[in-house]
């Protein structure tokens, strides 16, 4: 039995071999193009995770400005041998350690943003460093990519497809096999920055109660100033009065009575001073504000001024007309104006002048009252205008003041 076959058309198999080579040769571009953009989507992919590793790695390094640490993270990049350059910047994009395979293409001088890119045959990725959602700064890698004219050898043919792949694999099997021994390293220098980090902690502790127990020895040196100074003063007062009350005892004449009545009432008035003086600088006494007229209240205690001071010392005022009022507490005012005359008083040994003023200042938020109360003494140093309101700070010898004159003025100024 004879089978007759269809006779095949010979004339059209060069165009359908045109035809299928075309298909094939599309087939195949389509192929590559598809395969180049897969290649690239993956090369900015696996770069953007290296420099995410390197940000998280180096992240406490910024935190704790430890440069040797980010030094040694980036030059444990070197061990891929496709990246070409990296780098670690701080929050302001300044450069803190930086490797480069080759000095001509060094990384960028600065860095203040993040993002991925393929030119050149290279990858370039930047990434934020972040520690527990505070940016600490940015990390810089660029990768050489795999030459233009391989990758289309790669597409060549079947064969040479599949040497290229077990090549790729085999650079990306030593690629992870390098990172792996960078993400060691790596980790190793995590765990020391931690021991470090702990260690830090400790001592910041130790600072802390060394630095308690210095306050603390501080706080008693001031106590023990205080007392001394306080003390001394009260036994003065209390001799004085031992000392009228015997004499007032054998005393008969009526004028010498009254005028050791007043040197006692005049001592009495001492302590009281000296006790308001204490109250206003703990800020234990209430404060009774009252409006009042400050040229007024200051012309009123001339005469205790004058009491205060030495007849070699001229007093002179100088208050505008216009004077506005002001609020305050009167007596603690007084004291204000009498411990400033009290100090004028000690730097004009030889007399002087003591000039009180006031003006008006119109500040559009909170207008006030300027006193200023000046003396011709012999001014202090630098070093003295420094400490002149620290409490218990005096220069004057041990008893013959407490150090509390000058604070109780600026912390009722304050």
């Amino acid at each position: 039995m004879r089978v007759s076959l269809p006779r095949w058309n010979w004339t059209f198999a060069p165009i359908a071999a045109m035809v299928m080579a075309g298909v094939l040769l599309a087939i195949s571009v389509g192929i590559a193009i598809f395969a180049e953009r897969s290649y690239v989507r993956q090369e900015l992919e696996e770069t953007g995770a290296q420099a995410g590793i390197l940000a998280a790695s180096v992240a406490p390094a910024l935190a704790f400005q430890d440069d040797e640490t980010a030094r040694d993270y980036v030059n444990a990049m070197a061990a891929n041998p496709t990246i070409e350059a990296a780098g670690v910047y701080d929050n302001l994009g300044n450069p803190v350690a930086v490797y480069t395979r080759s000095e001509n293409e060094p990384p960028p001088a600065s860095l203040s943003l993040d993002g991925s890119d393929f030119r050149d045959g290279k990858v370039v990725v930047s990434r934020r460093a972040e520690y527990g959602g505070t940016q600490l700064g940015f990390v810089y890698l660029r990768v050489s990519a795999e030459p233009p004219a391989r990758r289309v050898a790669r597409y060549a043919g079947i064969g040479l497809l599949v040497v290229m792949g077990a090549l790729v694999v085999a650079v990306l099997a030593g690629a992870h096999a390098a990172l792996g021994r960078a993400n060691k390293q790596l980790r190793a220098r995590a765990e020391e920055l931690s021991a470090t980090n702990k260690s830090l902690h400790v001592e910041i502790a130790e600072r802390e109660k060394a630095e308690d127990a210095l306050r603390q020895s501080q706080k008693m040196e001031a106590i023990g100033q205080l007392t001394g100074g306080v003390a001394h003063d009260f036994n003065n007062l209390l001799a004085a009065l031992m000392s009228g009350l015997r004499i007032l005892e054998n005393q008969q004449d009526p004028e010498q009575r009254k005028s050791i009545t007043d040197m006692m009432n005049q001592t009495l008035e001492r302590g009281a001073r000296l006790t308001r003086q204490l109250l206003a600088f703990a800020r234990r006494q209430s404060l009774n504000p009252e409006v009042i007229d400050p040229a007024q209240q200051i012309e009123s205690m001339r005469e205790l001024l004058q009491r205060s001071l030495r007849e070699d010392i001229r007093i002179e005022t100088d208050f505008p007309p216009d004077l506005w009022p002001v609020e305050v507490d009167p007596g603690q005012f007084e004291l204000v104006i009498l411990n400033l005359a009290v100090n004028a008083r000690d730097a004009m040994p030889d007399g002087g002048v003591l000039t009180i003023s006031a003006g008006n200042v119109d500040e559009a938020d909170k207008p006030f009252v300027c006193i200023a109360v000046s003396d011709t003494g012999r001014g202090m140093s630098p070093e003295l205008i420094a400490r002149a309101f620290e409490p218990f700070f005096t220069t004057k010898e041990v008893g013959k003041g407490t150090g509390l004159g000058l604070p109780q003025v600026y912390g009722f100024a304050a």
